[in-house]
């Protein structure tokens, strides 16, 4: 049998290599194209190599300097001549003319000191949108969005388009501000843009709705709820709460679901308490965005609270709050946050509502306003998403911060708004949407004793949204074994042999972090101590592509995205190229490649050897009780 296996493995790959010749044309998986000029090729050329020496005569060349040449090349040809041109003798590389977009920065006087706004990639994203169409609700104190009465409109809010405005406190349509804060709040959002004084808004061209539910005692709980019904009920696209407290009244969480049933995001401070209160109601409610705040150096702000939602699901996220104590950026100001806002609020002095100033705040209260403008610009572009979408799409657009991964201090990292309306391959998703989920499983580990039972947590960590889950963990070794397992609510859980398997009912839409059941074993020797070792796997819709592959790190199941297997694809990267052909033959020639799966690799260990010929062997004579489940596919 072993004399034979070169032999059989050498037909596998010639059948493979043939199969692979047959379908080396057909249609793979391209990448989006980034834009670039039609017509044109950029050629750069060797040390002492002149456009002549390569062929290109001097009406050709629409522009060159010292080692490169543009061409002109036929329009819709440009990849046939990128092919031709980097073949020649004397050259570097051929390429398409790529285009870049200029970076929209307003001129608005005090712009370089909102050292917030580049941290977001806010220039990037007005290259896209600037948030028409959008409707954010500020409920808050009050916004300066009049003059009535002793209130006076801000100057900075000269150009601001207001909708639906509303006073819970006196049940009139005029939410003037009596403290400053909403008023702050709200020039984060959508302050005047570009009007050569100030600062500037985030998402400049979306509608305000001021609603007030704050008095100067604070903002009672039905207030809130009504505030958030309101802004539902006339539009709203993203509801802004630059508020919380310990507590979450039943009529404001039933709010908090009516805003949900109507696609409404909810984003709010996590709250300014430190580390020791966990998140600040609403933040804390599951289907609330709730936002934490970091300083110029991209620490969590000392004040930002930060922990787990109620149940699951719950998305964290960071946005700039700012650091008074602080000048990190050495620009001679305090690293707060710079909007205009009543004079009163930062230099003292009477409450004056008509006068006004740039004041520099701090806190999770204007952090929060980053993500409320980044979801504007988001629902301006793509008005369809849902509710989940968004949450989503903001989940994927962050840069990690703290510990790599989700972690409870950081959440999922801090917004990044140019990456959240990203659409390269313009099929009207955010390209959030577009990438495949990553989850991870995470396994409770410890020692038990012989004859003793030790039960661990099972806990799933997700950056997308999760609609269905399979989880299977196996216990190392012979001496322990799991005995007894209690999945959470709309799942399953059963025991064989030596696995633990919990399987949804498929009626679920999680993301964040998420406890899927507790999983006990005991250890069956009677000597010596067994270390609980585990391992597993992890499924995703069918609509997840390309597949997750778990893998086991550290006692953590780490699943991984691995290219989609198509026939053929020897080397495993996605598609089927001529490295593909290249590889099938040195494995011919006694080189043993990485394989796919589905290309023979039965026990995944990324080669194609004698294992596997055995292992598929046995399955044929029936010896083995079946192929490896292991594999992603």
């Amino acid at each position: 049998m072993r004399q034979l296996l070169p032999r059989s493995l050498a037909v596998i790959a010639v059948c493979l290599l043939a199969t692979l010749v047959s379908r080396v044309n057909a249609a793979s998986p391209v990448d989006p194209e980034p834009p670039f000029v039609p017509g044109q090729v950029v050629v750069s050329l060797e040390p002492d190599a002149s456009p002549q020496d390569i062929g290109i005569a001097s009406e050709f060349a629409v522009r060159s300097a010292a080692g490169f040449v543009t061409v002109a090349v036929p329009a819709g040809r440009e990849r046939e001549y990128v092919e031709t041109l980097g073949r020649q003798p004397g050259v570097l590389s051929a390429e398409l003319n790529y285009l870049a977009q200029p970076q929209v920065i307003p001129n608005d006087e005090k712009f370089a000191l909102q050292w917030d706004m580049p941290v977001i990639q806010a220039p990037k994203a007005w290259d896209k949108t600037r948030g028409a169409g959008a409707t954010v609700a500020i409920v808050d104190t009050g916004v300066a969005f009049e003059n009535y009465g002793e209130f006076g409109r801000s100057p900075e809010l000269s150009q601001t388009h207001f909708v639906a405005p509303w006073d819970f406190t006196k049940s009139d349509e005029h939410p003037n501000d009596d403290n400053g804060h909403g008023t702050h709040v709200t020039g984060t959002v959508a302050q005047d843009w570009n009007d050569g004084i100030g600062v500037a808004g985030l998402a400049p061209d979306a509608a305000i709705m001021p609603v007030k539910v704050c008095t100067p005692t604070g903002c009672p709980g039905d207030m809130m709820a009504l505030g958030i019904r309101w802004a539902v009920d006339h539009g709203a696209d993203v509801i802004n709460m630059s508020l919380g407290g310990a507590t979450l009244p039943l009529v404001e969480r039933q709010a908090l679901a009516y805003a949900e049933q109507h696609e409404v995001v909810v984003v709010a401070a996590a709250g300014n308490g430190g580390s020791a209160l966990g998140l600040d109601y609403p933040a804390k409610a599951d289907t609330v965005v709730a936002v934490g705040a970091v300083d110029f150096a991209g620490e969590r702000a000392s004040y930002s609270n930060y922990g787990k939602h109620e149940h699951d699901g719950g998305l964290q996220i960071m946005a700039p709050g700012g650091d008074l104590h602080a000048d990190l950026n050495d620009d001679g100001n305090p690293d707060g946050i710079l909007q205009s806002t009543y004079a009163f609020s930062c230099l003292g002095g009477p409450r004056d509502y008509t006068q006004f100033a740039d004041c520099l705040f701090q806190g999770t209260s204007m952090a929060t306003p980053h993500v409320s403008g980044t979801v504007a610009l988001l629902r301006s572009r793509f008005p369809s998403l849902t509710a989940k979408q968004v949450r989503a799409v903001l989940s994927c657009a962050t840069i990690d911060a703290g510990p790599p991964g989700l972690d409870d201090e950081y959440g999922v990292g801090v917004v990044q708004a140019a990456v959240a309306i990203m659409d390269n391959d313009q099929n009207g998703r955010p390209d959030c949407l577009d990438e495949r989920g990553q989850l991870s499983l995470i396994v409770g580990g410890g020692t038990v004793s012989p004859g003793d039972s030790i039960t661990v947590p099972l806990d799933a960590v997700s950056t997308r949204i999760i609609n269905s889950y399979a989880v299977q963990v196996t216990a190392g070794g012979t001496s322990v074994t799991p005995v007894d397992c209690d999945a959470r609510a709309g799942a399953t859980c059963s025991i064989v042999g030596k696995s633990v398997r919990i399987i949804s009912d498929g009626d679920v839409s999680l993301i964040g972090v998420f406890h899927l059941g507790d999983l006990t074993f005991k250890a069956t020797q009677t000597v010596g101590q067994s270390d609980l070792k585990v391992a597993g796997s992890a499924t995703l819709p069918d609509d997840y592509d390309p597949p997750i592959q778990v893998k086991l790190q550290n006692n953590a199941i780490v699943v991984m995205q691995v290219p989609k297997t198509v026939t053929g694809d020897v080397n495993c990267d996605g598609k089927v190229t001529v490295s593909d052909v290249t590889v099938s033959l040195g494995f011919t020639l006694g080189v043993s490649p990485a394989f796919c799966w589905r290309s023979g690799d039965l026990d995944c260990s990324g080669l194609l050897e004698g294992s596997d010929a055995l292992a598929l062997l046995d399955f044929l004579s029936g010896l083995g009780s079946g192929l490896p489940s292991g594999c992603p596919h």
